[in-house]
């Protein structure tokens, strides 16, 4: 096999068993790569190409450590936080953000009800559920007419209830002054509030879905 040749230098023997190479060497056997290519295993690298593969792979590791740039970064890759990601100078761990999400989940009133529309979307960050959804009951059957089912993650069981923004209804099956929808503690369900008349307190639980009802409303819950 090759093994290069000796431009003009020295060579001169030193201490022991140690061979001083002075000025160049060159040859076929010596690869000049930046990015090691070839991946040989009968070759020697310079000492440039050696440095500059060096300081490459540190700029890449100090960039997808700060979240930036481009190439074999988190900017192209997913970063991956087993245990959760916290911010700034924080430790307590009740702070770690260790769930972010998304996805579908179908709103639902039960019984042998049949829709024209029965569309629900989600956005979990940590423990907070932001839903969307679309309902259009087409004929209500045996459905419950106060609760729609279905949320994608049950509420969590502290007591407290959330509610949210209509953004559209349509052919309630009673009329209404002031609608409001409720996520109930501990569940899945969401409950309606129903104002009809002049009252001093809100009650729940009406009769307001019927056949050819439609919704469209936004909520945002904390999880169990």
């Amino acid at each position: 096999m090759p093994y290069g040749t000796l431009n003009t230098g020295t060579i001169t023997p030193g201490s022991g068993n140690t061979l001083t190479i002075n000025e160049i060497v060159d040859g076929t056997a010596i690869k000049d790569q930046n990015n090691m290519s070839s991946n040989s295993d009968t070759h020697l690298a310079t000492q440039q190409s050696i440095k500059a593969y060096v300081d490459t792979a540190a700029t890449q590791a100090t960039t997808a450590a700060q979240g930036v740039g481009t190439g074999n970064d988190v900017t192209h890759n997913k970063l991956t936080a087993t245990t959760g990601v916290l911010f700034g100078s924080d430790t307590a761990a009740a702070n770690t953000l260790d769930d972010y999400e998304e996805g579908t989940w179908t709103p639902s009133v039960g019984g042998n009800a049949s829709y024209t529309t029965q569309s629900g979307t989600y956005t979990k960050v940590g423990r907070m559920v932001n839903i969307c959804l679309e309902l259009h009951i087409n004929v209500i059957g045996t459905g419950s007419t106060s609760i729609i089912t279905g949320l994608p993650f049950a509420a969590e069981g502290s007591g407290r209830a959330s509610s949210g923004a209509i953004g559209y209804f349509s052919n309630l099956a009673i009329n209404t002054i002031a609608l409001a929808l409720r996520v109930d503690s501990g569940g899945t369900n969401i409950q309606n509030i129903n104002v009809t008349s002049g009252v001093t307190s809100a009650p729940e639980g009406q009769a307001i879905l019927g056949s050819n009802t439609r919704l469209l409303f936004g909520i945002t819950y904390p999880s169990a």
